[in-house]
């Protein structure tokens, strides 16, 4: 991967687990989409500062994703609306332009 594109995923998210990048390199249509990512997510949740990380499916064998994680303060009935509105809004959408390896995930964390 481009080491400018890698610097600005750098700038715009914490990066949780060495397989981060190896996932984004073995998936680079993703790059577009995670620089566009939190300009599109500061709306709904602006106090949250952005994370990456691996999720597999214990469900599907092998399957791996990418998760943009937005950890919040937020009282849960009031995240959970912020999350459903941006997921209706906004990541419907982008759905099959992620070709289902990029998902977003809200992450409740104690005051």
């Amino acid at each position: 991967m481009e080491t400018t594109a890698t610097k600005r995923i750098e700038a715009l998210y914490q990066i949780r687990g060495d397989d981060v990048f190896a996932f984004i390199e073995q998936h680079p249509f993703l790059v577009p989409i995670l620089l566009e990512a939190p300009a599109q997510i500061k709306p709904y949740f602006p106090e949250s500062p952005l994370a990456l990380e691996m999720f597999i499916d214990p469900e599907g064998i092998g399957v791996r994703s990418l998760l943009i994680v937005i950890p919040t303060r937020l009282d849960v009935d009031t995240a959970f609306e912020k999350f459903n509105q941006i997921h209706d809004d906004l990541w419907f959408q982008r759905w099959d332009e992620t070709q289902h390896k990029l998902d977003l995930y809200m992450e409740m964390v104690s005051s």
